[in-house]
């Protein structure tokens, strides 16, 4: 991805910053983590450094 685009949603409609892409993706990554891992701590742990790295990229 080049820098000057940014993420995007089904459809094609941009974010229009990491707050609104933490609300649309947190519920499902948490319950893939869940399911990946089985217990729900790690598994909030896990989609946090998710969140965390990707804010740092």
């Amino acid at each position: 991805m080049d820098d000057d685009e940014g993420a995007s949603r089904a459809g094609g409609q941009a974010y229009s910053g990491a707050e609104e892409i933490y609300r649309d993706n947190v519920d499902w990554l948490s319950r893939v983590m869940h399911r990946t891992v089985g217990n729900r701590p790690d598994a909030e742990n896990l989609t946090a450094e998710v969140f965390l790295t990707a804010l740092r990229c």
